[in-house]
Order: C-alpha cells, then sequence, then structure tokens
C-alpha cells in the first residue's frame, strides 16, 4: 500500500497435532517459519522450523521452554505460525544482526499520536543460526540487556539502513494499524 506496509500471512494451530501438520503443510510453499505460543515473553517458545529440522522436536523443545519460564497451568496455545522473512541487517559492533522496531503511540481525546520507538538487537548475529540471532527480546536471557534497545536517531536509522522517509512511513504505518486494531 502508500505506506510500504506488507502484510505477513500468519496461521494459527490450537494443538500439538495441529501445530505440527500445519507446518508441514507450509514447509511446501515456505522455506522456513517460526512458531510462537500464545502470551510469551522474552523469546519463551519462538523457534524457527525448516526442512532440515525434526518438527515433532522442535514443537516439544518450543513447549518445554514456555512451560519452563511460566507454569505447567498455562496454555501455550494457539500457536502462530508466520513465515521466517531474511530482512535487512542492522550493522551492530561490526556484525550484521536481526533486529526490530518498538513504536510507542499514546492516545490523546480520539487521537492516535506516535511518541517515537526504539530498535532492538538480537543478542547473536545472523550467522549464528540459533534463536539469540533471532529473538530480540532485551530482557530474555539473564536480566535487562539495554544496550541492545536503541532509541530512533540517525545514528540508528544510519545502522539499520533507513532514512527520515523510511521512519515517517513506519510511523504512519503503526498509527493506521492501531487504529484498525482499535476498530476491531
Amino acid at each position: 500500500n502508500s505506506l510500504g506496509v506488507y502484510s505477513l500471512p500468519a496461521w494459527h494451530s490450537n494443538n500439538v497435532s495441529e501445530l505440527e501438520t500445519k507446518c508441514k503443510e507450509l514447509l511446501k510453499d515456505y522455506p522456513a517459519l517460526i512458531i510462537k505460543p500464545l502470551a510469551g515473553s522474552g523469546g519463551a517458545g519462538v523457534q524457527m522450523i525448516d526442512n532440515n529440522t525434526d518438527i515433532k522436536s522442535i514443537i516439544h523443545k518450543s513447549i518445554l521452554e514456555f512451560r519452563e519460564k511460566f507454569n505447567k497451568q498455562r496454555n501455550p496455545f494457539p500457536y502462530t505460525i508466520c513465515e521466517k522473512i531474511s530482512p535487512e541487517p542492522a550493522n551492530w559492533n561490526g556484525e550484521l544482526h536481526n533486529y526490530d522496531l518498538r513504536i510507542y503511540l499514546t492516545r490523546k481525546n480520539n487521537k492516535v499520536i506516535p511518541l517515537g520507538g526504539m530498535a532492538r538487537i538480537a543478542m547473536k548475529p545472523i550467522t549464528d543460526n540459533n534463536k539469540k540471532g533471532i529473538v530480540v527480546s532485551l530482557s530474555g536471557y539473564k536480566g535487562l540487556d539495554a544496550e541492545r534497545g536503541i532509541g530512533f536517531s540517525r545514528d540508528l536509522l544510519k545502522m539499520l539502513h533507513l532514512n527520515e522517509i523510511d521512519l515517517k512511513y513506519i510511523l504512519a504505518a503503526s498509527v493506521v494499524i492501531i487504529n484498525i486494531l482499535a476498530k476491531a
């Protein structure tokens, strides 16, 4: 669309059997997938699945990790499954890392207003094909890792290979998405 937003396809599975079947089916069309349990945090249970992995063991590992962080009574389902993308990496400390952007919004009267944001840089470089190279949580491992959370600035844009126009589109798109979700 005019804001440059790409809709990432996502699917949900309500149990282990459905999750395994759906992953097998999707791997026919996508080279890699990310699975994420409901209401996880800090990357608990987030795993990558591709045609070179044992799907059953990855799902088991995901659920075990989720339950270790939370408890056995908390339900990780429905799981979200989405295509693993290969985004443009950030050049952080001389290495290429995955990242995501957090946009901070507020509401004043009936308007949603962008306040700013930050990038969260993955702990390990992209060459480390493991969870710490994918998950960008700042608190998911051993305490808060605040230096990997970087506020919006010209230096950050340069690190992320973005420019001011990109940032304007990102902020505008976030307001549109939040407005859509608020009306749902």
